[in-house]
């Protein structure tokens, strides 16, 4: 004690209230005095606080302790400073006493996490984590409002903390992860502790909250954005289909010393998905929600909640080493809002196996990508088996899928459809597909060839199968084959269909206005009836590359009339430009195609006539221009632009 000064003036009264256990008045008694390098034992079983200097002053009821500077050691070698302190009773004579203790603290988060892993300061504060994991530097406020007496006890005190953790790294904060970089704003009072600010996990920043509440589990919340430079960091690879950034919020509980069950929540609503079957744009909410269990030898994802627009699911999943699928299953699934589905897969070595059931699909959302967007062949793959994890990317992938009831386009709807698909890498392996519309069976199937696989399609009501697809609705019956060369880098194929009409056709009435507006030889006008006009065959050559679709010695005829077509549509860009020659009156104008000699100079190849009009179908394949030149229908068939073909073998396209 440097110095120090004692003041006492007492009556009678006031020794009387004194033996009473009362307080005299404040005037009645002051004590001040100054101390340098004190110590204090203020807890036993806890390091004393060292190297005080401060002043105090006491009066009859009042008392206050002022701090300039303190420091006291964790025990093994770290020290936490502090100053500006001040221990404060507001009324002595209350019992128990109220007392308040604030001050400034630095130090770093070892010297703290070692001094509250002190069993003596355990029932007043704690760490959620095991202190031995921390490390960093600390700098804040506390507040402690205590009861002074003998009865007084860690019931009795209420901490207040306002600290900043800087450079803050934890192991093992979820998981096996570590926090590192973090800089957090730390909270503590009487519901508990809160922390929250910024740090690096998974490689990437994310944000941080903890909180260990009074009476509840400490609880770690990580929020980051995974983009997809994040998705190769963390091993997922460039997920197919996905694109932009996925907002993620993991939460665990905390130094419970047990493997933690994360919940995890990613939010959509950034993100594009567009994979076969599966459309969200950027913009669109959508979320997926699900808790993680870590097990010795696998991961269970279970409580799963898609919620993407149309697109919902719920189920649980099982994942082995590097995220690869053990087993999934899915008994509530909607692609679309009228789907009534069920999914499970399982993984056996390197071979994905789905099996879906259901009442009822909705198979619309399927046929842009299936039709526009097949898939290519290996030299088109995404090389994510070479760029990433190859070991977690199953080689060969295997669908079976029944549906009671598969739903297309204009209400037109497959009846018991079964699907057998099977991939490996980037070559099919199998595609089997039957069904019905109504009593006209549709069977599908895949077979093996030199120098490619060989698609075969059957289908016993062509008007049907080309209106569920969406891609045609003016024909009425027909039967149609198609067989398609699966090559690496192109799809070729030959369609033909047979004994077929077209109803209110609108550019077939024009052509028909075009090419029947001169009289005939008795001067009157001709007349032709184009709501429905009867086809005996429909056949063309097809070539995929990219999305362009090229058609090529295509012709179409009947009693009435002829067409042949030759072009290009690209749905992706949204153009198309084909042209062909119409023949009117088509089986006794084609008789002057069939004279020798003068046939072809006359009447052009077999499929053209005496009489024909050239069109041209151009501009926006969503709303197409069609052009007739009306003086090609006098100009010589050798002329016009012709396209006659020999009949084509649909089972057995060739180039």
């Amino acid at each position: 004690m440097e110095k120090g000064t004692i003041q006492v003036d007492l009556d009678a009264a006031d020794l009387r209230a004194i033996h009473q256990d009362h307080r005299p008045a404040d005037a009645d008694a002051l004590v001040e005095f100054m101390v340098k390098d004190a110590s204090l034992q203020f807890l036993p079983g806890v390091p004393p606080l060292h190297g005080i200097d401060g002043s105090g002053r006491v009066t009859g009821r009042t008392a206050v302790f002022a701090v300039t500077n303190a420091a006291i050691e964790s025990g093994k070698g770290h020290t936490l400073t502090l100053w500006d302190g001040r221990f404060r009773v507001a009324d002595t004579d209350p019992k128990p006493i109220p007392a308040v203790v604030e001050a400034k603290a630095i130090g770093s988060v070892e010297a703290i996490g070692e001094l509250l892993s002190h069993e003596a300061l355990k029932p007043y504060a704690s760490l959620p984590v095991d202190s031995s994991t921390l490390s960093g530097e600390a700098n804040g406020s506390l507040e402690i409002d205590m009861s002074l007496g003998s009865n007084g006890g860690p019931s009795d005190t209420r901490l207040k903390i306002e600290a900043i953790a800087s450079n803050l790294a934890a192991e093992r904060l979820i998981g096996n992860e570590r926090l590192e970089a973090a800089t957090l704003a730390v909270n503590v009072d009487p519901t508990g502790l809160r922390a929250s600010g910024q740090g690096t996990m998974f490689g990437a920043p994310v944000t941080v909250e903890i909180a260990k509440l009074t009476g509840k589990t400490a609880e770690a919340s990580i929020g980051m954005t995974i983009d997809d430079s994040m998705r190769l960091k963390l091993g997922l690879g460039a997920l197919p289909g996905v694109s932009g950034p996925v907002a993620a919020k993991i939460s665990a509980p905390i130094g419970t010393g047990d493997k933690p069950r994360a919940r995890v929540e990613l939010d959509l609503n950034a993100a594009a998905i567009e994979i076969p079957g599966i459309s969200k744009p950027a913009g669109q909410p959508g979320k997926i929600l699900f808790a993680v269990a870590p097990n010795d030898a696998s991961t269970s994802l279970d409580q799963i909640i898609v919620d993407a627009g149309p697109i919902q699911a719920r189920g649980r999943m099982e994942l082995g080493p590097g995220f690869s699928l053990i087993a999934a299953a899915f008994p509530q699934v909607k692609m679309s809002s009228g789907d009534e589905l069920s999914v499970d897969a399982t993984g056996a070595g390197d071979t994905l196996k789905v099996v879906v059931r259901g009442t009822a699909m909705d198979a619309r959302p399927f046929f842009k990508s299936l039709i526009f967007d097949p898939p290519k062949g290996a030299s088109a793959e995404p090389k994510i088996a070479e760029e990433h994890d190859a070991a977690s990317q199953p080689k060969e992938i295997e669908f079976d899928v029944k549906a009671d009831s598969l739903n297309g386009h204009h209400n037109r709807t497959i009846s018991g459809a079964e699907l057998r698909f099977a991939k490996r890498g980037s070559q099919i392996k199998q595609f089997t597909f039957s069904g019905t519309f109504g009593a006209a069976q549709i069977s599908s199937n895949l077979v093996p060839g030199d120098p490619a696989p060989r698609l075969t399609l059957v289908c016993e009501d062509a008007g049907s199968l080309l209106s569920f697809l969406d891609l045609y609705d003016h024909m009425g019956g027909g039967h149609l084959s198609a067989g398609m060369l699966l090559e690496p880098d192109a799809l070729t194929g030959v369609l033909v269909i047979t004994n077929f009409v077209l109803r209110d056709e609108p550019g077939l009435r024009r052509l028909v206005a075009e090419g029947t507006a001169n009289p005939d030889t008795s001067g009157r006008q001709k007349s032709f009836d184009t709501t429905a006009v009867a086809f005996n065959k429909l056949q063309v050559r097809f070539q995929r590359d990219g999305s362009r679709l090229a058609l090529s010695e295509g012709t179409m005829n009947g009693d009435a009339i002829g067409l042949t077509v030759d072009g290009a549509v690209d749905y992706t860009h949204d153009i198309v430009d084909m042209k062909g020659t119409f023949v009117p009156v088509y089986s006794l104008n084609n008789i002057f195609a069939k004279l020798p000699v003068v046939g072809p100079i006359l009447g052009g190849r077999s499929e053209e006539g005496l009489i024909g009009l050239n069109y041209r179908i151009s501009g926006l394949a969503s709303a197409p221009t069609l052009s007739v030149n009306p003086l090609s229908a006098i100009a010589p068939g050798i002329f016009r632009q012709i396209f006659g073909v020999a009949d084509f073998d649909p089972m057995n396209p060739q180039r």
